[in-house]
């Protein structure tokens, strides 16, 4: 199991395609025939809980504005003996 790409199939499920502000990352996502919202945090957490994968995943607030937020989310983890990071921005339009 490569740990990296595990994370990212659930990275994928957040990000926000757009054609007038371009790509970018959601902390949140909904699935409407569920009728339920996931946080990105909570599900890359439960996967490294499921997986018994050693990690911290943090949520840092990096601007707020009236209709626009961004924070950065930053993940460790344990492969291998090594120590592995993902950062990366999340918006909020």
């Amino acid at each position: 199991m490569n740990i990296r790409e595990e994370i990212e199939k659930i990275e994928e499920l957040y990000l926000e395609e757009t054609d007038n502000y371009g790509d970018y990352y959601r902390e949140y996502r909904s699935d409407e025939e569920a009728e339920t919202e996931y946080e990105l945090k909570e599900e890359l957490e439960l996967w490294f809980k499921e997986n018994n994968v050693v990690s911290s995943v943090e949520v840092t607030v990096a601007f707020q504005s009236c209709g626009y937020d961004c924070s950065v989310i930053s993940i460790a983890w344990l492969e291998d003996g090594v120590i592995e990071a993902d950062n990366f921005l999340l918006e909020c339009r």
